[in-house]
């Protein structure tokens, strides 16, 4: 028995050995953190530099940050980047990275191009991704373990100190949140001993999103709730101008437009596009580009449409709707009451305006 204890225990030679290798790791990646800082290749991961006022979290002492912002404002990139503040100035925290699906977790939170959680860590810090364990490790000993909102019980036991939860509009249960909320109860090195719960989404109408929005006054005492909004026109620079175009053509005075790219909480159905709204469309660095040669006749000069919405040269394409020809598109809600009462699709498309005014 002792001769089987005896050849279970490391050599010295070997414990020798592993110390060394701890130590030479230890000095490689202090060397290569030195030599990123003074590349100009580092720069790229200085988020301060680059980040946009309402991108930076907020100082002070609060409970929750609500990020709520329109498709394509950086929303995931904000999130990874303030984990990344988090896990940098609390070594040996253990946080936790929820999203709807565990398929949403490793695409967008820890993979997503450019904003996912590998993606902002320079090389010499970039954490440890085990999908078996569903953990996350960074080199200075923090951990986050990763969870799907589809199985909220999952988060019953665990307890963090921080906490990402990303797109909880879209979370099929809102008693995910709260099981979330409750283990989030580990105290905090910095900036203070409060937990904190990062939360980004493009708002949707939900029991969740609601109580999220407007807590109550006794549970707003305990823990401040921080709410930055922001919409798709925000980060245009990094944008395809063409898309964002369309976008807002496309869409524009409708229930999308203000949720989907405007960031806003819609509860109310109106969705066709206004007589008198009027939107300039101004699309950063895309001044200089010339429409003329795309060959629509409202191409290159400036119009106002019936929709409301005016195009200018150099600035968004022509708006490809009804609304230029005196006609106003139908809402899904009068186009679905006229599927049941059995008139076809192009002639509740095709009305005059003056009728889907009525009522």
């Amino acid at each position: 028995m002792a001769l089987r204890a005896a050849r279970s225990r490391p050599s010295p030679k070997r414990r020798a050995a592993e110390r060394a290798a701890i130590v030479e790791s230890a000095i490689a990646r202090a060397l290569i953190g030195r030599l990123e800082k003074r590349s100009p290749y580092f720069e790229r991961y200085d988020w301060r530099t680059h980040a946009r006022p309402n991108q930076i979290m907020p100082a002070g002492d609060w409970y929750s940050w609500i990020l709520m912002a329109g498709r394509g404002f950086g929303k995931n990139r904000t999130g990874a980047e303030g984990v990344r503040e988090l896990v940098k100035h609390n070594p040996g925290s253990h946080g936790a990275l929820v999203a709807r699906t565990a398929a949403d977790v490793r695409d967008t939170m820890l993979g997503n191009p450019g904003s996912g959680l590998m993606e902002v860590f320079p090389p010499s810090e970039r954490p440890l991704w085990e999908p078996s364990k569903r953990r996350v490790t960074f080199p200075n000993g923090a951990y986050a373990t990763t969870y799907s909102a589809d199985e909220p019980e999952s988060l019953r036991g665990p307890q963090h100190a921080w906490a990402w939860g990303d797109e909880v509009s879209t979370w099929r249960y809102p008693h995910a949140l709260d099981m979330l909320r409750m283990g989030l109860r580990l105290p905090l090195v910095w900036p203070t001993p409060t937990p904190r719960l990062i939360v980004t989404m493009t708002p949707r109408t939900t029991k969740a999103v609601k109580e999220l929005l407007n807590p109550s006054p006794e549970v707003e005492a305990l823990g401040r709730t921080i709410i930055t909004r922001g919409t798709t026109l925000d980060n245009a620079a990094n944008l395809a101008p063409l898309v964002v175009a369309q976008l807002y053509a496309r869409y524009a005075g409708t229930r999308l437009e203000r949720q989907e790219l405007g960031g806003e909480l819609v509860e109310d159905a109106g969705d066709v596009i206004g007589d008198n709204a009027v939107a300039a469309l101004p699309v950063p660095h895309a001044s200089h580009r010339d429409t003329s040669h795309l060959g629509h006749p409202l191409a290159g000069q400036p119009q106002r449409l019936a929709g409301g919405l005016q195009f200018c040269r150099g600035h968004a394409l022509s708006l490809h709707c009804r609304a230029d020809l005196g006609q106003a598109p139908a809402s899904p809600g009068r186009l679905r009451a006229r599927r049941r009462s059995g008139a076809g699709l192009r002639h509740a498309t095709t009305q005059p305006k003056s009728s889907v005014q009525e009522s």
